[in-house]
């Protein structure tokens, strides 16, 4: 206000003397931030004159807040100092602080592995420090240091990882598929599992995932972080207050919510398919009425199409998982191209290239063709780092054996076959709709 109102110097020297007053005695700096917050006003109404020993002052805050080990305080002040530097125009300076900054993340992460706390806790810390020194000119080495620890680190925290039980039981749903298709054929009772794998309303699950944080609010007041099976942090979700209820930090929320979904689902396909075995003596043939002439499926990949369900059936669900992910991209960007949806980007040599399933799967085009359900309940399963992630880990080899046997290639599996049952439906009516 004093800026914005260009209030005089009587009112500029009664702030100062507030702020001096809170701060007293100067020499005495509290462990906490009760002071720094009031630092903090100070910069806004300092006269150039004055920037040089206010930077020296924060700079002994500096050193005091690392002897005091809080590191968040003197980086803060830092920050302080060089918004001061940048005021007066020292850029070689401002840089310094840049430095200074890493190594205060630096410092913090190794202090905190010298004190023995936990390797999930260091993990957090090591991947800041790696990240200042990484913007941070001529710091390779220390940076390349810090890499190696933590690889030493991350060795250890499968090992502090306890498996959470819940058990959920899915009786009434088998047995409620195992009436539904009581006098069905084999395909007819092939299409009702595949439903297993719709998707749900979009709308609802984020109706559904708000309506938990109100109610669990303690749940969304934490963050969350993914790691894999070496213990690397793969995604993040931040935590959400009640006065925050971004878009995206929900969409996180509601994706993370979706992989309970697909493993309840994915529970019941894997189930449905011991029934089918029961009551059906299956033959790979007896996939042929629904897989040709279908327009699912792409041209000369008919044969890897049925040997990927007919995995499934046989219960083989790394072989399914495999051959089914590649395949059910290639068809969703066939589909594209069929309804006449750019699927081809040109480089700026002339060149021509697909583009990734990334920028396809959230593309508007992709959500008005396929509707914004099954688009959403696609990007969670494929791509979603939050979500599955199943196409990105399958094709860098990143799933792990747990992976390939769980309900979520079961889930994948039903996927495919639901769109196999679901979209030449679709596909016609899109083409009576064109016509």
């Amino acid at each position: 206000l004093f800026h914005q109102l260009n209030l005089d110097s009587e009112f500029r020297n009664n702030v100062i003397a507030t702020i001096n007053k809170k701060t007293a005695p100067e020499d005495v700096e509290p462990t906490d931030f009760s002071k720094f917050n009031w630092y903090e006003l100070m910069v806004s109404v300092v006269e150039d004159g004055e920037v040089e020993s206010l930077i020296a002052k924060f700079k002994t805050k500096i050193d005091v807040s690392k002897s005091q080990k809080n590191w968040r305080k003197a980086r803060k002040y830092n920050r302080l100092v060089r918004g001061l530097y940048q005021r007066i125009d020292r850029k070689d300076d401002v840089d310094f602080c840049g430095q200074v900054e890493a190594d205060l993340y630096v410092d913090e992460a190794q202090m905190m592995r010298m004190e023995g706390l936990p390797e999930m806790m260091l993990q957090d810390r090591y991947v800041k420090a790696i990240y200042a020194l990484s913007n941070t000119k001529g710091r390779r080495q220390p940076r390349k240091q810090l890499l190696e620890e933590l690889l030493e680190i991350q060795l250890e925290i499968p090992n502090q990882l306890k498996p959470i039980g819940d058990k959920q039981d899915i009786t009434e749903l088998v047995l409620g598929y195992k009436k539904e298709i009581d006098g069905k054929s084999f395909l007819e009772s092939l299409d009702l599992l595949g439903q297993r794998a719709s998707a749900q309303s979009k709308e609802r699950s984020f109706e559904n995932t708000k309506e938990l944080m109100k109610d669990y609010p303690l749940g969304s007041l934490f963050g969350k972080a993914l790691m894999d099976e070496k213990g690397k942090i793969i995604s993040k979700i931040s935590a959400v207050s009640q006065d925050d209820i971004a878009q995206s930090k929900i969409r996180a929320n509601v994706a993370d919510n979706m992989r309970f979904n697909f493993l309840i689902s994915g529970s019941v396909i894997k189930a449905g398919v011991y029934v089918l075995n029961e009551k059906f003596f299956l033959r790979k043939k007896d996939l042929d009425e629904l897989l040709r002439s279908n327009p699912f499926i792409t041209e000369h990949r008919y044969h890897q199409y049925r040997d990927g369900i007919w995995s499934g059936l046989c219960q083989r669900w790394v072989e399914a998982l495999y051959v089914l992910t590649p395949l059910l991209e290639n068809s969703l960007r066939d589909l594209m191209q069929k309804f006449g949806y750019p699927t081809v980007k040109i480089n700026a040599d002339g060149t021509q290239e697909e583009k990734d399933l990334n920028s396809l799967i959230y593309s508007s085009e992709f959500e008005t063709l396929f509707g914004s359900d099954t688009a959403f309940q696609l990007q969670v399963l494929l791509t979603d780092v939050n979500g599955i992630n199943l196409r990105n880990n399958v094709a860098h080899g990143l799933v792990t054996d747990g992976m390939a046997y769980s309900q979520y290639s079961a889930f994948l599996w039903g996927q495919v076959v639901n769109l196999c049952f679901w979209l030449p439906r679709f596909y016609y009516n899109q083409i009576n709709k064109k016509d």
